[in-house]
């Protein structure tokens, strides 16, 4: 018997260190770390470093982004991180101190710093003050425009890859011309689908969707949740179906940090149909596991498949 519970402890003692060895262990000795704060910028930056680089997401999927911190767990896995992609623009704060006290800074890539500022129309904003990113200026969710992540952002983290390993640059460069084909043809199918929406545009609970909107004509109805409360804006939630009736939107955007019952309430005032989309998508997520393939999710439930 006690010989019985050496081996067992043996068992659980080298799965440990196993599993220890694995949550820790740093990037390949070929590979370069790059060490990306929400997952469609780790895409990103893995279709075009392919096997030459090792990335770590910091941002998990149903977390709130303004408010994520990294785990322990996490920070140890930056260690040796020799590229550093965030959003900037006050979106990811939480990652800012990561790289302190480490003896080499990596390279720094702030997408918000390389795209340049969207000119857009103003939307319309019945409440004007509370959405998801309130305390950030300007527009955070860059790559929901894939002309602008193919572009703007494509060519500085393909530059930065270089920069790093120039003996794999003309690697990087084959592979960023496929990228750009690929999300080129990305954009023509969200032109196909998004024309077909009513009124050519939707209401949205959260100033997420906005570059997109500018991208492909669109009429954005911006809204925050405060908005969707029962007494005190309830003159503001009519305004807004008001608007909406005017000009034809009956399609209302969620996310994963919408309330959904009122949103809901607010679709069918409309005649219409409220659709979760996810901006973020993640690489253990089904049908989200890539950047397009988070874009061609969203599609397929905007287009009701």
């Amino acid at each position: 018997m006690r010989h019985f519970i050496s081996q067992c402890a043996a068992s659980i003692l080298l799965v440990l260190i196993v599993f220890t060895a694995s949550v820790f262990a740093g990037a390949p000795p070929d590979r370069l770390k790059v060490t990306a704060t929400v997952f469609p910028l780790a895409d990103i930056v893995r279709q075009i470093g392919g096997n030459r680089v090792h990335v770590v997401t910091l941002f998990r999927p149903g977390a709130e982004p303004l408010s994520y911190q990294p785990t322990l767990i996490q920070i140890r896995q930056t260690v040796g991180t020799g590229l550093y992609v965030c959003v900037g623009n006050g979106f990811d704060t939480w990652g800012d101190n990561l790289f302190s006290n480490a003896v080499e800074k990596p390279l720094t890539i702030t997408v918000t710093d390389v795209v340049d500022p969207l000119q857009q129309d103003n939307p319309v904003v019945l409440d004007g003050k509370k959405a998801l990113d309130q305390t950030v200026k300007g527009n955070s969710w860059v790559w929901l425009d894939p002309i602008v992540v193919r572009d703007r952002i494509l060519p500085a983290v393909t530059a930065a890859l270089m920069r790093l390993r120039p003996g794999d640059a003309r690697y990087f460069k084959v592979n960023e011309r496929k990228y750009f084909e690929a999300l080129t043809k990305l954009d023509q199918t969200m032109w196909t689908v998004l024309q077909h929406l009513p009124g050519k545009g939707f209401v949205a609970t959260h100033d997420i969707w906005r570059g997109l909107a500018q991208r492909y004509g669109l009429r954005q109805i911006a809204n925050s949740e405060t908005s969707f409360v029962d007494t005190p804006m309830q003159q503001n939630y009519d305004n807004l179906v008001e608007v909406a009736r005017r000009l034809n939107i009956t399609a209302v955007f969620g996310d994963p940090w919408t309330k959904v019952f009122p949103a809901r309430m607010l679709a069918e005032r409309l005649h219409g149909r409220f659709i979760l989309l996810d901006p973020l998508g993640g690489e253990q997520l089904p049908g989200r596991h890539n950047y397009i393939a988070l874009m061609n999710y969203n599609l397929a439930l905007v287009r009701n498949e």
